[in-house]
């Protein structure tokens, strides 16, 4: 199969087995690539899914889906995850093993480390560093380099979190979290999968109750008054799981007296700390008011895409914000529609 299927190709089916229907749009942010290249590979898509007996349907304005049996869908999933690969060859796939490595990092970690175990050569190696880097630094954060000690991702805690946020939302097209939630803890999962590099972030939280996380959610979710859409409860379960992770290592966000004062007043906040005393019950963890408030946020934009797609006028129908929340609350709703 890999000698027949690119990577690219493979990450396209992938994505749109798992994520039900995408635009070009969708698949030129997943790929980053050019629509006009996306065009390109969806030809050869189309002629692999008819093998497994399934259409590849493209509707302008509609998106892009792929119809037939689940049963079909599953031998092909299979199919393509027979050869996952286990060292990253691409600059692309070692890219995103550097920056991954960087970002599960405790501390500083030694340049020959990483470039040892994906079997490139220091220079290779470091005009990977250069784009990673450079990613690195569109979130406002650095890559700090310190002779004899090695690289370490450093800068504002919140803005870590949407770096770690993102990358993990950029991996899980080859499953989605919620499904991945069971199939995490199943002991006949694929072989060659546990090897990948989307394992590997997975693996970010295996030592957490992802079930009970989820339980947390959907009983914030009833007390909100609304639903949240699957990529706002994704986005939720993530966030925390990370902001789990983080707080254990003793890693917290800081917001401003200000901008909690002005979500303090809200029912989501309410919402948010009452998640909170679950959270801390099951995973030994204390919440602070800056990360109840952080929530908060998530919660918000949740409700402001709610609100987005069914046509209400009033995004936060209301709610006096300080302005930066409200601007961290559209963020939100744009990084979860990504």
């Amino acid at each position: 199969m890999k000698e027949l299927v690119s990577e690219r190709c493979t990450l396209i089916i992938k994505s749109i087995i798992t994520k039900g229907v995408l635009t070009l749009k969708d698949l030129k942010y997943i790929c980053n690539i050019s629509e006009r290249t996306i065009s390109k590979d969806l030809d050869i898509v189309e002629n692999l899914v008819k093998r497994y007996g399934l259409t590849l349907v493209r509707k302008p304005k509609l998106g892009i889906w792929i119809e037939g049996s689940k049963e079909n869908k599953e031998k092909l999933y299979i199919a393509i995850n027979v050869n996952n690969f286990q060292i990253p060859n691409s600059p692309k796939e070692r890219q995103g093993y550097i920056l991954l490595r960087l970002i599960l990092a405790s501390s500083h970690i030694k340049m020959q480390d990483i470039y040892n175990e994906i079997y490139v050569s220091r220079g290779t190696f470091e005009k990977d560093l250069d784009i990673v880097e450079n990613n690195i630094k569109k979130y406002g954060l650095l890559l700090e380099k310190i002779n004899n000690k090695g690289i370490k991702i450093i800068g504002d805690e919140k803005k870590l979190r949407v770096l770690i946020a993102e990358f993990f939302s950029k991996i899980t097209y080859v499953m989605p979290v919620k499904e991945f939630i069971e199939h995490i803890y199943s002991e006949d999962m694929d072989a060659s999968y546990k090897h990948g590099l989307e394992s590997k972030l997975f693996n970010l939280f295996l030592d957490l109750d992802l079930k009970a996380l989820e339980e947390m959610i959907y009983e914030a979710e009833k007390k909100t008054g609304y639903k949240f859409s699957d990529m706002a409860f994704t986005s939720l379960l993530i966030h925390i799981a990370i902001a789990i992770k983080r707080i254990k290592a003793k890693h917290e966000v800081n917001l401003t007296g200000v901008a909690i004062d002005s979500l303090e007043k809200t029912k989501e906040f309410e919402i948010a700390r009452y998640m909170a005393d679950s959270i801390e019950q099951v995973f030994n963890v204390k919440l602070s008011k800056a990360e109840c408030a952080y929530i908060t946020i998530h919660i918000l934009g949740s409700k402001v895409q709610y609100n987005l797609l069914n046509k209400e006028e009033e995004f936060l129908n209301g709610i006096e914000l300080h302005r930066d929340i409200e601007g961290l609350c559209m963020e939100m709703i744009s990084k979860a529609s990504l």
